[in-house]
């Protein structure tokens, strides 16, 4: 680590330390003499919160009808044609059973 870098980590941990332990003098001063500098960042942190938030309904809404579409398409195939879905489940369970039995042993 550079001399330049290792002199900036113990700056923000003075500055750090100095914030944990002046954290309520802080919130003082922030409240009465930064008022417009609050608002700024309230402003902020509740456009962030209001995107996140829709991104995160939109991907829940985007999500459950692909679910819904997928289900629908899987449903149609087995009743249309089982044979392959039940040859695949019969595969599947004599490989399960063989795997199980040769940890047993």
């Amino acid at each position: 680590m550079a001399y330049s870098e290792m002199k900036f980590d113990e700056a923000l941990k003075v500055l750090n330390d100095a914030a944990i332990e002046k954290k309520g003098d802080l919130m003082k001063m922030i409240s009465s003499k930064y008022e417009d500098l609050k608002g700024v960042i309230e402003e902020v942190v509740s456009s962030k919160k209001e995107n996140v938030e829709s991104a995160f309904s939109d991907a829940y809404h985007e999500g459950r009808d692909k679910t819904l579409k997928y289900t629908r398409e899987l449903n149609q195939s087995v009743h249309q044609n089982p044979w392959p879905f039940i040859a695949g489940v019969a595969v599947g369970s004599w490989l399960l059973g063989i795997t199980i039995r040769n940890c047993s042993k």
